[in-house]
């Protein structure tokens, strides 16, 4: 099933890209996503995101979960990079009763269809005050691997949201 998901994903962003071109935002995808020649990517929730929890909220253009929800905020876009170092920046806010409490995760996976999934960088994701910009590195070294950024909640928030993920080459 997840197999022939990624491949009608793949098949429609690739029908997006040819009638959009390079470098523009195609016309719709799960979360909407910029992308430079496979050396970038802005994500920014819509209302297809793929998620287990939470909902899409149209007046933040945000992902937002609530107390009690535990599952994926936010997952993929299933993208291929060019090999070499990223960093990736997460928009989040979380927010509980006592700050510093851990109400989820944030990680980046490779996935390579339909079997192997490697967790390249992860880090825990703590309540605190407004918004969070949360920075985590990790390397593209097989250039099979579908990448995907995602959001973890525990359901001990009680709000989570995600804003923006960006996803920028370093080297």
């Amino acid at each position: 099933m997840k197999l022939k998901l990624t491949l009608i994903f793949f098949a429609l962003a690739a029908l997006n890209l040819a009638a959009c071109g390079k470098d523009k935002e195609p016309a719709k995808e799960p979360a909407k996503v910029f992308v430079s020649a496979t050396t970038s990517l802005q994500i920014t929730p819509s209302p297809q995101t793929p998620h287990t929890v939470g909902k899409f909220d149209p007046t933040t253009s945000t992902v937002v979960a609530k107390n009690g929800e535990v599952g994926a905020l936010m997952f993929g876009p299933y993208a291929k990079l060019q090999p070499g170092k990223y960093e990736v920046i997460y928009f989040v806010t979380a927010e509980s009763d006592v700050y510093g409490t851990e109400v989820g995760t944030l990680d980046v996976e490779g996935y390579i269809p339909p079997s192997v999934d490697d967790k390249l960088a992860q880090a825990p994701l703590k309540s605190a005050p407004g918004e969070q910009v949360i920075k985590l590195t990790f390397e593209s070294k097989n250039p099979s691997y579908e990448f995907q950024f995602r959001v973890w909640t525990n359901g001990k928030g009680n709000r989570i949201s995600i804003k923006n993920i960006n996803v920028q080459k370093l080297n």
